[in-house]
């Protein structure tokens, strides 16, 4: 490989990653294995992540920032809370629909880590990832709408994730893009009415 920036080396030795997990599965997701195919010495790929785990991350890390960046839109357009909660829906349902694989990965890695206990904390880490990433879009999508919410973030961002993730896994199993629009939907309705409007003093 001819001499690259070091984000770019890493960007490719993380998307190599992916293809190897994808195909081998997390188990056989050797650093060697992925040193190869990614057309790099295991030595470089240890100084641009150190460890296997690391590595993971960086793959957890990756697929999230995708994730959050297909939402940009949802602020875009003006609306009231509820159609900014729609506009999210449709980018998330979209997201999966275009990328399932990548989002399949995710529960494969969680799966793996829960069953080797040396790699608990990359579980715990991976589904704290997502809930920062949450609350981040709950406290933009409040901005957005004029609205404060009546529970924790915390407490809705933890409500939001495991709705994505059952959401997610159901449609992965069926594929039935309708279906997971109407659960979404309904769901909309129990974050509007955790919603309170700025300044009515209600809490």
């Amino acid at each position: 490989m001819p001499k690259l920036p070091i984000a770019e080396r890493r960007r490719l030795i993380v998307e190599a990653a992916v293809v190897v997990a994808l195909r081998d599965g997390i188990d056989r997701m050797t650093t060697r294995r992925v040193a190869h195919e990614a057309g790099v010495a295991v030595g470089v790929l240890h100084y641009c992540f150190g460890t296997r785990d690391a590595l993971l991350r960086e793959v957890v890390t990756n697929i999230v920032n995708d994730t959050s960046q297909s939402m940009a839109s949802v602020f875009e357009g003006g609306g009231d809370l509820r159609a900014h909660v729609n506009r999210a829906i449709e980018a998330f349902c979209s997201a999966v629909e275009a990328d399932p694989q990548q989002h399949l990965l995710t529960y494969e890695i969680a799966t793996w880590a829960v069953r080797n206990p040396e790699f608990a904390d990359l579980g715990r880490w991976q589904y704290d990832c997502y809930a920062r990433a949450t609350e981040a879009f709950f406290e933009q999508l409040a901005e957005a709408a004029g609205v404060t919410w009546s529970i924790p973030i915390s407490t809705l961002a933890r409500l939001m994730v495991a709705q994505n993730e059952g959401v997610t896994l159901a449609w992965l199993i069926d594929r039935d893009g309708v279906r997971a629009r109407m659960t979404y939907a309904a769901f909309a309705d129990a974050i509007a009415a955790l919603a309170v409007p700025v300044g009515s003093g209600v809490r």
